[in-house]
């Protein structure tokens, strides 16, 4: 069907129509490549069109957003979401990971792809130390994938453990 050049419009209805998701159209846009750190960075140095939300409604909805969206490549770097923030949205095609260590401090962290590919990457509640500080949960990861997820994922969210007690 691609090789008779039919419009991007005909491509989705026809997708709906049978539900099959490969027909639906893919934009051609250059990967954002997130630059290797020694130190860790702020979420927030992920551009707006990988943080913004997706459209709500149905799959296919959802996969043409998404595709419309560029690939995102993240390579030896700690990404850190504010303590106190309201979380972290991650939307992309196809993201991969290498070598890298997402902390959430708590805070909820979405994932929505159709591919993930992973390699020696981790995601965690709290850095090395901040574990010790007394009472916030480790928060709420949720990962959406469409199609297929290479390599393995470490997930580690323990909160931190508990206040003392206020004297009696």
């Amino acid at each position: 069907l691609v090789a008779f050049g039919l419009p991007d419009s005909v491509m989705t209805a026809l997708a709906r129509a049978t539900r099959i998701s490969s027909l639906l159209p893919s934009a051609s846009l250059p990967v954002v490549r997130l630059q290797s750190s020694r130190w860790a960075q702020d979420a927030n140095v992920l551009p707006e069109s990988i943080r913004a939300p997706l459209p709500e409604g149905g799959a296919f909805t959802r996969l043409r957003a998404l595709r419309e969206r560029p690939p995102l490549l993240i390579e030896t770097a700690t990404l850190v979401i504010p303590p106190g923030s309201n979380g972290l949205r991650i939307a992309a095609p196809s993201i991969t990971l290498r070598d890298v260590t997402i902390v959430t401090n708590g805070a909820p962290l979405a994932i929505e792809t159709e591919t993930l590919d992973v390699t020696n990457s981790t995601i965690r509640s709290f850095a090395a130390g901040d574990a010790e500080a007394a009472g916030k949960n480790g928060g709420m990861v949720r990962i959406v994938l469409h199609d297929a997820m290479r390599g393995q994922l470490v997930v580690n969210l323990p909160g931190q453990n508990g206040a003392p007690g206020a004297p009696g």
